[in-house]
């Protein structure tokens, strides 16, 4: 074999380490590290719902126990002719609950923006596995596509492990 034969040899065997080797081994890597980033959304995403669910939770508890103790206090007052001292109170109490729907709908914002940055990544991999050549190295170990968070797969997908309903 001459000088050509042997250089288009090593040529072939580097081509031959980088696709069989290199290539692989990049893909695999990068395919961990997107489902890292997933699995970190999907905890965002539970963490948020957690804490929405909680707040909504304690609101509807703590505000119908206002309304029944500000209730009874307006009926016992109004019978007395002290009506207008009470009215004061509802005001106060009226606002404290506009504070509380106001943190209740940012909350709403923080779960629905987790979620959506969990459909942007799990997109982003579902792309990059299925595009040529990836999709190769997908289908010889086995990687299958993300589900996208929707309502149909929602508490499946978002389901709040290691919380119960005492931490909610």
């Amino acid at each position: 074999m001459g000088f050509w034969g042997w250089t288009l040899t090593i040529i072939g065997a580097i081509l031959i380490v980088v696709v069989f080797v290199v290539l692989p081994i990049k893909f695999c890597n990068t395919v961990l590290r997107k489902k890292e980033e997933i699995e970190k959304a999907k905890s965002r995403v539970r963490i948020a719902k957690a804490k929405y669910l909680q707040v909504l939770r304690k609101m509807g508890t703590t505000q119908q126990e206002a309304y029944d103790a500000h209730g009874g206090a307006y009926n016992k007052a109004n019978s007395g002719r002290a009506g207008y001292f009470i009215s004061g109170a509802i005001g106060n109490i009226e606002s404290e609950f506009d504070k509380t729907q106001q943190v209740v709908l940012t909350l709403a914002d923080d779960y629905q923006s987790a979620q959506q940055s969990l459909n942007e990544l799990v997109n982003d991999y579902n792309v990059y596995i299925t595009t040529f050549p990836r999709v190769i190295f997908a289908k010889l170990f086995r990687y299958q596509k993300e589900k996208y968070v929707d309502s149909a797969n929602l508490d499946a997908s978002t389901e709040l492990r290691g919380f119960d309903d005492n931490d909610i």
